[in-house]
């Protein structure tokens, strides 16, 4: 019997696809943590991209990643052939993962029309929410929810407008582009309440905020009803049926350096990169978006957990941007401010570059890239419960306030900041201009002059 090559590496592939995804998603977890030296994070990378470890928060120390992860039996045994020394901080991921929910499952969501931030809410909660926002329009802040795009199962991806009539400045927030971080888009939603609730007086009308509180909604949906831990979207093309769980990774799915980290299209990875850059209805939508106001936005945050940190470009490479010393002394007095709250978990944000671990495709490097815009950061945001990524009533209403104070403070540095530059600038453009007018001034007076003397010579 002869056998086709091609159709046997197929099968092969295959078969390790499902061997992957059924160690992940159905084997028990552990939640470790680790600390691995730089010059490993190749590893990292691979044990993520195969699914062996799901890393949950890393941050630069010294000359190490310190990590925290969920990992299967294969994450626990690559880790002791490479040598690399962890502790197990949970020993059942999924049971720590129950027990979270559980503890907020009966809480009210809304009340009377307000959010409550006693939970998290629910896809459908959080539509009917934004159809009242357009409601608190007033006479001077205007209030809009449109649609940028569809998400791959062809749900709405809202977006709300809030703005002011003398403001042009533009600050642009996005959150739960995965499906799991749920913090991220009750922090977008708390953001918004504020920012309709704020008075005539209150600084944030000197700017427009344009906020998407749910860039994945299908991920979102999907990590309530089906797979708590899900990261992607929900294409799931020609994925194997014990990987119906995982999807792309939208955040490296953009198209600026998509790809140059080495990770290739896998249908049962947790950061698959998708089949090309914006192979994806949401990536293309925030990026159309992104671009059709890239001139008027000041700053830019995508929203994330769980970390504690800014994150500044580049996620694509180790080095930071050029303008990193400008973004680092915005993001320094914002964590600064967020550390001073007593938040519960304890969490000390600093700022540091995201591409320590580099992750290609993502949409703060699109931003920073391909659309100019100068402020641009990743905020990780507080871990919650014992899993990581699903807080509890306390959690969720001392992280939300928290977030709020540090990006009220940076919007308002950034808006002063810009708004002081673009004065300046104005100003020596001013003065070269009327140096510019005396020297054609002086040159026709000479001129003039020496009509003069040569008429005078002549008569």
């Amino acid at each position: 019997m002869d056998i086709n090559p091609f159709e046997f590496l197929h099968f092969i592939i295959f078969f390790l696809d499902n061997c992957l995804c059924r160690n992940f998603f159905t084997d028990p977890l552990q939640k470790i943590k680790a600390e691995i030296p730089k010059t490993q994070w190749k590893f990292l990378q691979y044990e993520f991209s195969t699914n062996h470890l799901d890393i949950h928060r890393f941050r630069y120390q010294a000359q190490s990643i310190v990590i925290e992860a969920g990992a299967s039996v294969l994450g626990e045994e690559a880790l002791e052939n490479a040598n690399i020394p962890f502790s197990i901080t949970e020993i059942d991921l999924h049971e720590a993962v129950k027990n979270d929910l559980n503890q907020t499952i009966n809480n009210p969501g809304i009340v009377n029309g307000s959010i409550t931030f006693q939970r998290t809410l629910r896809y459908d909660e959080i539509l009917n929410f934004l159809k009242e926002v357009p409601k608190r329009s007033t006479s001077y802040r205007y209030i809009s929810v449109e649609a940028i795009g569809k998400s791959f199962e062809n749900r709405d991806i809202q977006m709300v407008k809030i703005q002011h009539p003398a403001a042009k400045s533009i600050m642009f927030f996005d959150a739960g582009i995965h499906g799991r971080e749920w913090i991220s888009v009750m922090t977008a939603l708390y953001l918004i309440v504020r920012l309709i609730e704020a008075d005539r007086n209150d600084d944030i009308n000197d700017v427009n905020w344009y906020i998407i509180p749910c860039v994945n909604p299908d991920g979102f949906i999907y990590s309530h009803e089906q797979f708590p831990f899900q990261r992607g979207n929900r294409n799931v093309t020609d994925c194997p049926p014990p990987c119906s769980v995982c999807g792309v990774d939208l955040n490296r799915n953009f198209g600026y350096k998509w790809g140059v980290d080495g990770l290739t299209s896998n249908n049962c990875s947790l950061t698959n990169p998708g089949s090309h850059a914006f192979s994806e209805p949401e990536s293309k939508a925030l990026a159309n978006t992104l671009e059709k106001y890239a001139k008027d936005i000041q700053l830019y945050i995508s929203m994330h957990s769980y970390g504690c940190d800014f994150l500044l470009p580049w996620t694509y490479e180790e080095k930071p941007c050029d303008d990193a010393d400008d973004l680092n002394k915005a993001a320094d007095r914002s964590a600064a401010l967020m550390n001073s709250f007593k938040a519960s978990p304890q969490c000390r944000f600093d700022v540091q570059t995201a591409g320590i671990m580099p992750n290609a495709g993502s949409s703060e490097d699109y931003a920073k890239g391909a659309l100019n815009i100068k402020y641009v950061y990743t905020l990780e945001l507080q871990s919650g419960g014992q899993s990581g990524f699903y807080p509890l009533e306390r959690e969720i209403q001392d992280s939300v306030l928290q977030s709020y104070a540090g990006i009220k403070d940076i919007t308002h540095y950034i808006h002063t900041e810009t708004g002081r530059n673009q004065e300046m600038g104005r100003r020596m453009l001013e003065q070269s201009r009327r140096k510019s007018g005396c020297r054609e001034i002086y040159s026709v007076n000479l001129s003039l002059y020496i009509l003069f003397c040569f008429i005078s010579a002549l008569s």
